[in-house]
Formats: structure tokens, sequence, C-alpha cells
């Protein structure tokens, strides 16, 4: 963890197809580089599911990490993780994290709704290799 110390990481389902499109669509808009990424089921993410009391060890949810391994450590699941990490990212992204006024509750309905359904509706696949050169430094264990 000692070199991923301070960074912000959007943990995914790495055998989910639209999971893998989420990922690589922010690693498309993270233009300077924010965030850095890595599969649930991966060596990065155990550890740190391990020692966190408030993340399941089954996790079904995007997480998103940000400060990881500092005071400021935070950790966020659903509909929260997505919108915190555009507002991350920044720029025109921002706008949609402002979606965070919505209650917590109406939004995790909807995230849940698709999180149910997201094998049946869009399959499961390894995590895919075809990651450009230049966005692969971004991708974690």
């Amino acid at each position: 963890m000692e070199n991923n110390h301070g960074k912000h990481i959007v943990f995914f389902d790495g055998e989910c197809f639209m999971c893998n499109r989420s990922m690589k669509f922010l690693l498309n808009i993270d233009q300077k580089k924010h965030l850095w990424f890595a599969p649930l089921q991966g060596e990065t993410a155990k550890p740190i599911i391990e020692r966190r009391d408030d993340l399941d060890g089954d996790l079904k949810s995007i997480v998103y990490i940000e400060h990881l391994g500092t005071e400021e450590e935070e950790a966020y699941l659903r509909s929260t993780a997505v919108l915190l990490s555009l507002r991350r990212i920044g720029g025109v992204w921002r706008i949609l994290s402002w979606a965070t006024v919505i209650p917590a509750g109406i939004r995790d309905t909807v995230y849940d709704f698709v999180a149910r359904n997201r094998i049946r509706w869009f399959g499961s696949i390894e995590m895919c290799g075809l990651i450009p050169s230049e966005q692969r430094e971004q991708l974690l264990p």
C-alpha cells in the first residue's frame, strides 16, 4: 500500500462488462490523471477491504477511496462513489457531481436496480487488456 499512499482509487467489478466500460470511460475523461483504478477482485483491493469496517468483504458496488492510507482517507460506495469520482476529475464533469444534493437513498435505489441487473443486461468478461499504454499506468492490480 505504500506506493498507493494518498491516491484516489476507484475499485470496480473486473468481471462485469458494464463496470469495465464505465472504468474505461472514467480513464478517458480523466485527462489530468487524478484517479487510479483497480478491480475489486484484485490484490490492491483485498487488504483495503479487509482493514475497513465500513466495506463488506463481498462487495457488489463501485468503491471510491480518497486519500488512501492517510488520516483523510474516506471510502464511498454506489452512487456517491460515482459522483465524487466525477468531482475529482473536475472540469465539466464536476457539474454532474452536484447530483449529491439528491438524497443518497433515492440515488442508490436507482444504482441498486442497475447493479442487480447489470450482468444479465450487459454480461460479464475478464478485465479487458485493450487499454491504451498511456492509460495503463493508472491501473493497479
